[in-house]
């Protein structure tokens, strides 16, 4: 007991709002010398390198109550203000940022995205289900994918912001003519799916699955590897139990929906960028 409560005040001592700030002042002060400079290749270098540090402040700055930044973005919605400010704010501020560079950020977005969602939902998923228990894997999904659903969220829309502003099309310009072409159609309908399993499919199935988890657990049901409740097959589940089941697997065939149509539209439009391409 005293190892594991000396283990979470040391995690909690990982937080440093000093630390924080000094890394934005200092990530602050390279962008401005970055927007000064001549250079398009030191610019583009120098946003990879900021985007890099970002992630990674957001994912291993631990907050006093040991979670990490990004835990706390994602389960109090503050990811969703982020992304609406930064929805508001980067037409503007493209204005000022070489086309190669938002070519770069465009395209990176979208390889990003596509290239989650494929491990995700082929390789890192199947693994853990057919590896841990079904709880377990579950506990794990409910961390892993509010974060998966908000970065396919965000690069959705730094695409879509990107691919506007490359084609002089300003956000308040009609549905018709942000789609008038594939290009344009493939990443809305990849932001609106994103954005339907953020808000509200992914959130919802998590709920359903915790309550599944809570009536095996009372009904003393086995926890197995690889396998579907047991609560389908057990005599001592109730209708109510069966209605929450059925409630479970809509919320998670229309979330799987969305992810397909996701990586789709983000592989479809990656697709015609392609056909553009020269080596």
């Amino acid at each position: 007991m005293h190892a594991v409560h000396d283990s979470n005040k040391t995690r909690s001592q990982g937080f440093s709002p000093c630390a924080l700030m000094k890394r934005c002042i200092c990530s602050l002060l390279v962008w401005k010398y970055v927007i000064l400079s001549d250079s398009r290749n030191l610019r583009t270098i120098v946003v990879i390198c900021l985007i890099v540090e970002f992630s990674l402040t957001i994912n291993m700055t631990l907050t006093p109550g040991g979670s990490t930044i990004m835990d706390e973005l994602t389960s109090s919605g503050g990811i969703l203000l982020i992304q609406c400010a930064s929805s508001a704010v980067l037409p503007s501020v493209l204005q000022y940022v070489s086309d190669d560079i938002v070519k770069f950020v465009n395209l990176c977005s979208c390889s990003t995205a596509f290239g989650t969602q494929v491990w995700v939902g082929s390789i890192a998923g199947l693994t853990m289900f057919r590896t841990l228990k079904r709880r377990t894997f579950g506990k794990v999904q409910s961390k892993l994918f509010p974060k998966y659903a908000a970065l396919n969220t965000s690069c959705s829309l730094l695409a879509l912001i990107t691919y506007l502003h490359l084609n002089n099309i300003g956000p308040t310009d009609g549905f018709s003519t942000i789609c008038g072409k594939w290009e344009g159609l493939m990443l809305t309908y990849n932001l609106l799916s994103n954005v339907a399993n953020s808000l509200y499919f992914i959130p919802a199935t998590t709920r359903l699955m915790f309550q599944i988890h809570a009536r095996e657990n009372a009904l003393g049901l086995e926890d197995e590897v690889g396998q579907t409740s047991p609560l389908k097959r057990s005599d001592k589940s109730t209708n109510e139990d069966k209605k929450i089941l059925k409630k479970f697997n809509i919320n998670h065939g229309i979330s799987m929906l969305m992810s397909l149509v996701s990586m789709g539209t983000c592989g479809t439009y990656l697709y015609f960028i392609a056909q553009g391409m020269r080596f």
